[in-house]
């Protein structure tokens, strides 16, 4: 008898990650869905006030739709409670989900890492900006040098914060694993994986594996865009910050033009 599969959608903020879900849940409209709160990385680097909230969020949502204080007691409710073909989504890492009676089929969209970094930029900025004075004194790192930096001191202070590797894509959906062949661990680990900037091309393959017709879908765009490009002095510091982001996208875009050959 196989192993029964859950589908887990590894949701990399600002590379069109909801629209992402709405075509997987057009595609499997009979599937159970788990929704999961954002996977706080060990490293988390943000001021304390800020992890504290973050904290409060997602123990809100753990319990609400767990009846868990923890991502471990909700991995646990989704292993007993999940069929064969269900859906689970969120801003989650490859290997967070502890789901032994399951085969993961894993599922991720990346995006170019330049308009990612700059999309994180233009919206964390946007979000720092409609805060009101009180409410600016409370907020701190990322968002705070968002809101206040250009988008080169954003790059100089994520090169203090992370010494000099930010590399967001890479963690969502690799890990802290130590790969090689970024291509071969997709090709080995995903059931589906594809870029934003081919996203037609991502969802009609999507279509044809799930032997579903899907329905074209618009992503998500940041609506106020202050920083749109990347100086040529910037340019060194974001290949060092992003070298292993550009790495794993331009390994999919081989991928990709492989695939339209054939």
């Amino acid at each position: 008898m196989s192993m029964p599969a859950v589908y887990v959608l590894v949701r990399i903020p600002k590379t069109g990650s909801s629209s992402l879900t709405a075509v997987v849940r057009d595609c499997l409209p009979e599937a159970r869905h788990f929704p999961m709160p954002y996977s706080p990385h060990p490293s988390d680097a943000r001021p304390r006030g800020e992890r504290l909230r973050a904290t409060r969020s997602r123990v809100r949502t753990l319990i609400g739709g767990y009846g868990a204080l923890t991502f471990a007691q909700a991995w646990r409710y989704i292993d007993i409670h999940a069929g064969d073909g269900d859906l689970i989504s969120g801003h989650v890492r490859y290997g967070d989900p502890v789901l032994p009676r399951f085969r993961l089929n894993y599922i991720t969209l990346l995006r170019n890492p330049l308009a990612h970094a700059l999309s994180i930029y233009n919206y964390s900025r946007l979000g720092y900006q409609k805060r009101n004075a009180l409410r600016r004194t409370y907020v701190g790192g990322h968002l705070k040098a968002a809101g206040t930096y250009s988008f080169s001191g954003y790059l100089s202070y994520l090169d203090e914060r992370t010494h000099g590797g930010a590399n967001p894509m890479w963690a969502f959906a690799i890990g802290d694993r130590a790969v090689s062949d970024p291509l071969a661990f997709l090709e080995t680990n995903y059931f589906h994986f594809g870029v934003v900037e081919h996203f037609d091309l991502f969802t009609a393959e999507l279509g044809r594996k799930l032997r579903k017709q899907v329905r074209p879908r618009k992503l998500n765009v940041t609506p106020h865009r202050e920083a749109d490009a990347l100086t040529t002095a910037d340019k060194p510091l974001f290949e060092r910050l992003f070298g292993r982001d550009i790495a794993l996208y331009q390994a999919v875009l081989v991928h990709l033009r492989q695939t339209a050959r054939r």
